[in-house]
């Protein structure tokens, strides 16, 4: 059972299917991983294992075990409903329950996929059972590839001047809520170029006219406007149907290279 688009090979997708290991992040929308491999597969599968290791030396009852078998049920209506939406039937969740490691790789060489996609899990035992996942998915040739997604910051994003981890909260705290606002600015701009410019884009290529696509720099709403009618950068690109589909990479990967925005108050 799987969730793809329908009948298409579009550029960028490069893999003939894709499965996605769910652990902590039970939910089809805002899904990091689910959106890597269905813009990289044609055909994806979206798995949960229920691991022995993790639940054999639970009580045979347990609220949280109830709480994620409810959790599956709604993921493989929401599964379902997506891939309806797209004209195919017969989607869903497949559910395993056995050593997670051994499950993942028995449903990739079952399912002739060439990659895996999963939400980062820094917990020590999720580490180590992702290290092995890896080096058995690689022994069938397939990739583990992790990404990060049901957090804000992770791993070495918020660290202190020395590069260092934090050791004191209140410090900790003040660097997030920066990188956060920093962040956020970068979001709205980046918002606005693909949201406001896509349509716009979009019709003038309908009606035959040449595009030119001014960056704003990444600091919020109004900058944002303003740096869009004074840029002093501006990129120019071919707009054929190709490019016109790698857009959002396109506009994501030029923000990130633009330089500290320029006082234009003289």
């Amino acid at each position: 059972m799987s969730v793809h688009p329908p009948q298409a090979n579009p550029a960028g997708r490069q893999l003939a299917g894709a499965l996605v290991w769910l652990r902590r992040d039970l939910r089809a929308e805002d899904h990091a991983a689910l959106h890597q491999a269905l813009r990289t597969a044609r055909r994806v599968w979206c798995a949960f294992v229920f691991d022995r290791a993790i639940l054999d030396p639970l009580p045979r009852q347990d609220r949280r075990v109830e709480f994620i078998r409810d959790s599956l049920q709604g993921l493989d209506e929401a599964l379902r409903e997506m891939a309806r939406a797209h004209g195919i039937e017969g989607a869903g969740l497949i559910v395993r329950h056995g050593q997670a490691e051994e499950e993942v790789t028995h449903l990739a060489q079952r399912l002739a996929v060439q990659a895996v996609w999963a939400s980062h899990d820094d917990d020590p035992y999720a580490l180590e059972r992702d290290r092995r996942a890896r080096g058995r998915l690689a022994d069938i040739g397939v990739a583990l590839h992790t990404v990060k997604d049901h957090v804000v910051f992770e791993r070495a994003e918020v660290m202190t001047a020395s590069g260092t981890p934090y050791g004191v909260f209140t410090p900790y705290k003040n660097a997030w809520l920066k990188r956060l606002a920093a962040e956020s600015d970068a979001a709205i701009a980046e918002h606005e170029l693909r949201t406001g410019l896509r349509k716009g884009v979009g019709d003038a290529l309908d009606n035959g006219t040449a595009v030119v696509l001014a960056l704003a720099y990444p600091d919020g709403r109004g900058h944002v406007e303003e740096a869009l009618t004074h840029a002093h950068s501006l990129t120019a690109m071919p707009m054929d149907s190709a490019s016109l589909q790698s857009i959002d990479d396109a506009v994501a990967a030029e923000i990130k290279k633009l330089p500290d925005r320029p006082d234009t108050s003289s």
